[in-house]
């Protein structure tokens, strides 16, 4: 089974929208996936009930039985996780949105083991001129880095369009920089190959409204109890990535 964690010690970054559109993008390409929080609002949990893609709480559910025959376990990790020392993915997704994000990347490069990916997200602009929106020193992977840590090629903007399909939970139609990201992200831990097909979602807007109404019930509890969780959590999460 491939790993792919999404993490930024910035928040608001765009992680776990990027988590989710691989997620989703991975079922586009019939790999057997399955999403997974290590983050106390477990905001990824959102957008697979909305395309009915399973999903687990990493605090509490790594390892389970039949993991290890699924194809691919991504990742979204908050920004404040306790446990990135013990994380062995296969791939690092690093998002940023500004020069703070981005300089948060590079301090915390030596948190992290094995390669890493970043990608500027969520910069608001038209495909154009993204170019000049974000400066060139801002795409440079530090030389200390650079056997470890490259840059995506693409520079994933934010429009209305995007905007409205995060809010429903679903990923933009058509070819896109989102689209050509999250496909290469997949290429990287050998999961993709040709061009796919979008599919329409899976769930009726009833069973949506029941799952945010079901997760909006459990959030205060779960944030209360969240530390403790994830510390206990610590040895069954070192002993999976290093399996």
């Amino acid at each position: 089974m491939k790993t792919i964690a999404f993490f930024n010690t910035k928040g608001g970054v765009g992680s776990t929208t990027l988590a989710a559109c691989t997620t989703i993008f991975a079922v586009y390409a019939g790999v057997d996936v399955i999403g997974a929080s290590l983050d106390p609002r477990r905001d990824l949990r959102r957008w697979m009930d909305h395309q009915d893609i399973p999903w687990i709480d990493a605090t509490t559910d790594v390892p389970q039985p039949d993991l290890e025959y699924r194809d691919l376990l991504v990742l979204d990790v908050h920004a404040g996780a306790g446990c990135i020392d013990i994380i062995r993915p296969d791939l690092w997704v690093v998002p940023m949105d500004s020069r703070m994000a981005y300089e948060n990347a590079v301090r915390s490069v030596p948190m992290r083991q094995g390669p890493e990916l970043w990608v500027w997200n969520n910069v608001i602009g038209d495909d154009g001129d993204l170019r000049d929106v974000v400066p060139p020193y801002s795409r440079t992977v530090p030389e200390q880095f650079a056997h470890r840590v490259e840059f995506a090629p693409q520079i994933v903007h934010r429009d209305s369009l995007t905007a409205a399909a995060a809010d429903e939970f679903r990923m933009l139609r058509g070819e896109g920089p989102l689209r050509s990201f999250v496909h290469g992200v997949l290429q990287r831990v050998r999961l993709a190959s040709g061009p796919l097909l979008p599919r329409e979602p899976s769930l009726s807007r009833r069973r949506r409204e029941d799952a945010d109404l079901r997760r909006a019930e459990e959030v205060p509890a779960y944030l209360q109890t969240y530390a403790s969780r994830e510390h206990a959590a610590r040895e069954r999460l070192q002993a999976f990535f290093a399996r």
